[in-house]
């Protein structure tokens, strides 16, 4: 099951490439089938050897009300797959490391925004760490050159759009070279939630849009997130397809 939030809205042509058109509900040998239930459209196609579900969640972040949280526990309504990927975009962590377009991968997921406070200085609640399944942490190492050029770390999951040099500071700073973070989110967090409550592996799949400060007003010939993802992201899935 693949999930992607609302700002990539074009990320459906670029998924499933000319087979969009194609899509129907009921016409027989159709490459693509859509079922509407409820507030969700889902899409389910084949590609390479997997059955794929593809579900467009109307709201970023993890726990609004059309987020990741509420479109990830009706899904599981309807369907129980083998893996959950979120696949978006991320802000990065250092311009003069990373480059726009990076692919981060989570090997573990760090939710910041239950974090404790004295004053400026953020406490992690390490209760709250998620690390990635054993089962897919093994496949995604040994898959055949998915982890080239690929950065497979911690990943930082907020509920909010993280725009700000202090409060990213503050938040990476509270973090240890051990920790590796290489980038935060914003639906990470309810993914592991859901996901390993029921026993089902999970990750994190992202690229690089900007570096969580002003958005474009200092970074303005970023590209946009749907570039990131037909460029970045694609490729990636592909080769585990």
């Amino acid at each position: 099951m693949i999930l992607t939030p609302d700002t990539l809205v074009g990320v459906r042509r670029f998924l499933y490439g000319g087979r969009f058109d194609a899509y129907t509900q009921s016409k027989e040998g159709a490459r693509i089938r859509r079922i509407i239930s409820d507030t969700n459209a889902y899409f389910i196609f084949k590609w390479g050897r997997y059955w794929i579900a593809h579900i467009h969640q109307p709201q970023t972040g993890a726990f609004k009300n059309l987020g990741l949280n509420s479109t990830l526990t009706e899904a599981l309504r309807h369907f129980s797959p083998n893996v959950i990927i979120s696949v978006g975009v991320a802000f990065g962590i250092d311009y003069q490391t990373q480059n726009i377009g990076d692919v981060i991968v989570s090997r573990k997921l760090y939710p910041y925004s239950e974090n404790k406070r004295d004053e400026d200085i953020v406490k992690p609640d390490r209760s709250q760490d998620k690390v990635i399944d054993d089962w897919l942490d093994v496949r995604f190492v040994n898959a055949n050159g998915f982890l080239d050029g690929v950065t497979y770390g911690g990943i930082l999951s907020g509920g909010s759009v993280m725009s700000s040099f202090e409060e990213k500071d503050r938040v990476c700073v509270a973090y240890s070279k051990g920790d590796y973070v290489v980038g935060g989110e914003m639906e990470g967090s309810a993914l592991f939630q859901i996901s390993q409550s029921r026993g089902i592996p999970c990750a994190v799949i992202k690229g690089i849009c900007d570096w969580g400060v002003a958005k474009n007003d200092i970074f303005p010939d970023a590209p946009e997130q749907e570039e990131v993802f037909k460029d970045s992201l694609l490729p990636l899935t592909e080769k585990v397809s």
